[in-house]
Parts: structure tokens; C-alpha cells; sequence
């Protein structure tokens, strides 16, 4: 062979060695995933609260506190448009944290029993009744016109109820439930309900309720949905021993083994509000990694279904950066039918149980990483390199 030849050939080869390895050893770690995503991000609703999307009538439903200081129902169209109200002819309290039927033809949602209110501090049972806090709500269901409304739930002057959410084919409800506690709105001890949903000829009923409370610590749950076929649900919970109230974490609960699988394990870190795609294939949730709790702030992040892959998705709280708002939590959110777009509620105003927020449209865009595209120039710049060595072969076969 060539004495030149052998020569760039060894040089060639070692080079792209050294490059393939440098990028391989690079990519490390759970924010070097294959796809990442930025987020765009539009403000629907500059006042708003929880969200769900209804996939059928590709109609939002969400919860907004009015003037008189209580939440009621709304609808919207995606884009932000069309607003009506469901419940503010109804009682004057709380009515909010709206949950579609898969029909689209009924909505779950949460109502303050207003014979149970006691006698104390106004504002504080405010703050305690309100849709996010739910304590002395009870569950009710409703045609997707406002115009008639079932009782489902009944609970005591200890009880409350959070976030309802359907299965898949409708048939079943989710909920958490405040089941001991004292009468001042504090937090208390919850479980995890599921019950079955029937429609009969006198409306919508539950029925055969089971309870579930998983995990070491039995303290506090909040439900967030089905899985895509029904045999797992998400929530989260402070389960582990001593876990601060603050240090919420994401599981997923299989409904026949009961086998419990924890998705993010952070004992101080604020994760909730966890939600599947369309697909079942990835899950947006809040978390207030990388900040403080106090003021808690939080972003929303994405991750696959089995807790790999996380990577934050929006930077409410990252001064300079476009998505910035100043202290910021992310809240509930809801995906549409494309699972590239997502209905969020965001606090804007952090301080207390009954703080407002507003209501955001976040469309993810994919966007390959600096490693992977590292590792296409790579590929590149190996072709281009034997292309020369070949050209160079060919050269020295012709004059010889």
C-alpha cells in the first residue's frame, strides 16, 4: 500500500474514533434523550383555573373564580373563544375542577355542600372549599349544558373530594377523598377511590366504590387519571415515611397486582398534576425541581410513561428566558386529541389556597438535541473523509 495513502487512511479512521467516542461518552443522562421539545406558549384566559378537554367535542372545560370570590364552570372553544357558563345560576359557592364523560355528554365536577359550612373564619373556609383544596365538596354530575345536575357523593362535615377524573370507555370514575380529619379545612388523611359510573333512567350513578391508600405513609393523595387501557391509574402522594406534605411524588398503581410503581422519587421536590397522552406514551406533569418551595414555584416536564426520559418543558420561572412570568406555579393541564398541544392552568398569584391563575396554550414542538445532532455531523463527516481517501486511492492507482 501507498506509504500517503496508509497514512490518511490511519488518520482518518482514528479520527472518527475519537470524535464517535467523544459524543458517545456525552451522551449521559436523563436530559440527553433522542427527541426533546420546546414549548410555544399562548395565554387563553388571562383569569382561569383547573382544565379538561373534552377529545369528542373538542370543547375545553375549566374553572374561574367570579366576583363574587367563588369558582363556577365554564366551556371554551381550544383557541380561547366562546365562553359561557354552566353553574353560575346555581348555589353561590364553589363549583369547579371540571371532569369530561368520554360521550362528551357529561361533566364530573366538584360542589361545596353549603349545609356543612361551619361557623368560622369566612375567608379561611374559602381558601379550604375551594376546588383545589376541596374539602366539604362533594361530586356531581351534569349534562354538558348546565341544565340538570345529580348528586353522586355525600360526605360528612371531615370530608372532601379532589379531582375526578373518567376511564377510558367511561365507566368508571376516579377521585381522591378526604376521609379522616378535623373540622378546620386542614389537610387530613385521603384515599383513592374508584367507583363504577352507570347512566340510568334517573340520571348518573356510582356505585361498588373502592378505596385504595398504597404505599407506607397513608396521608395525602391526589388522583390524575386512567391509563390508556385502564388497568393503571396515576396520582400522586407524599408516601414515604415522614414525607413532607410539599414533597408529593408521581406513582402509577396497577389495579389488579396492586403493584405500586414510583415515577419520580424526590423526597422534597413538588411533583403533582400528572396526566397521560393520548397515546399512554408520555406523561406532562409539575414539578418544582431546581427551585425553591417557599415561595413554590413550579414548571411543567415530560417524561416517558415508565419515569425515564425527563426533561422540563416550560421556564415560568427562569428570569431571561422567553417563557418568564415571574414566580410561577404550574397546576393542572390537560392534552388534546393530537397530544402536541396542552391546556394548562398556571398560579400567577402564589400566595394561599385560593390563589388565581390563568390559562395557557402550550403547542410542543420536537427538536433534535445538540448529541444527536453531533452525532449526525459525525456520520457527515465520515462519509465526506472516505469519499477523499477513495478520491485520493483512485489518483495514486492512475499515475502508478
Amino acid at each position: 500500500m501507498n506509504p500517503t495513502f496508509k497514512a490518511l487512511l490511519i488518520i482518518g479512521i482514528i479520527g472518527i474514533i475519537m470524535v464517535t467516542c467523544g459524543c458517545a461518552g456525552q451522551r449521559t443522562g436523563k436530559s440527553h434523550t433522542e427527541i426533546t421539545y420546546q414549548a410555544e406558549i399562548m395565554v387563553i384566559k388571562e383569569k382561569g383555573g383547573r382544565v379538561d378537554w373534552s377529545h369528542t367535542l373538542n370543547v375545553v372545560a375549566f374553572d374561574k373564580r367570579g366576583a363574587d370570590g367563588f369558582y363556577d364552570i365554564y366551556l371554551l372553544n381550544p383557541d380561547g373563544s366562546h365562553e359561557r357558563c354552566l353553574t353560575c345560576d346555581t348555589t353561590s359557592h364553589h363549583n369547579g375542577n371540571p371532569a369530561w364523560h368520554p360521550s362528551g355528554e357529561w361533566i364530573v365536577f366538584q360542589s361545596v355542600d353549603t349545609a356543612l359550612l361551619p361557623p368560622i373564619n369566612p375567608e379561611e373556609v374559602n381558601a379550604y372549599t375551594n376546588p383545589g383544596a376541596g374539602w366539604l365538596n362533594n361530586l356531581w354530575a351534569m349534562d354538558d349544558e348546565g341544565s340538570t345536575f345529580y348528586q353522586l357523593t355525600s360526605v360528612g362535615i371531615k370530608g372532601g373530594v379532589l379531582h375526578p377524573h373518567f376511564s377510558h370507555d367511561g365507566t368508571e370514575l376516579l377521585w381522591a377523598e378526604r376521609v379522616e380529619g378535623d373540622e378546620t379545612g386542614s389537610t387530613g388523611t385521603w384515599a383513592l377511590k374508584i367507583a363504577d359510573f352507570t347512566i340510568t333512567e334517573n340520571g348518573p350513578v356510582i356505585g361498588n366504590i373502592q378505596s385504595f391508600t398504597p404505599g407506607e405513609q397513608h396521608a395525602f393523595y391526589e388522583s390524575h387519571g386512567f391509563s390508556f387501557d385502564d388497568t393503571r391509574i396515576l396520582f400522586s402522594g407524599n408516601l414515604q415515611k415522614d414525607q413532607p406534605m410539599y414533597g408529593l411524588d408521581i406513582y402509577e398503581l396497577d389495579l389488579e397486582t396492586q403493584k405500586l410503581t414510583p415515577l419520580t422519587e424526590s423526597f422534597y421536590e413538588w411533583d403533582e398534576h400528572a396526566h397521560y397522552s393520548p397515546d399512554g406514551q408520555t406523561i406532562v406533569w409539575m414539578s418544582s425541581a431546581g427551585y425553591n418551595v417557599n415561595p413554590l414555584r413550579a414548571d411543567f416536564w415530560l417524561m416517558d410513561v415508565d419515569g425515564s426520559h425527563k426533561q422540563q418543558l416550560t421556564f415560568f420561572n427562569e428570569s431571561g428566558h422567553p417563557h418568564y412570568r415571574g414566580v410561577t406555579v404550574a397546576a393542572d393541564s390537560a392534552l388534546g386529541p393530537d397530544g402536541n398541544t396542552i391546556i394548562a392552568y398556571i398560579k400567577t398569584e402564589c400566595a394561599g389556597l385560593g390563589s388565581e391563575g390563568s390559562i395557557v396554550k402550550i403547542e410542543l414542538k420536537e427538536k433534535e438535541n445538540f448529541w444527536v445532532l453531533t452525532h449526525n455531523l459525525v456520520h457527515i463527516m465520515f462519509l465526506a473523509l472516505c469519499a477523499i481517501i477513495l478520491g485520493i486511492y483512485q489518483n495514486k492507482m492512475k499515475g502508478s
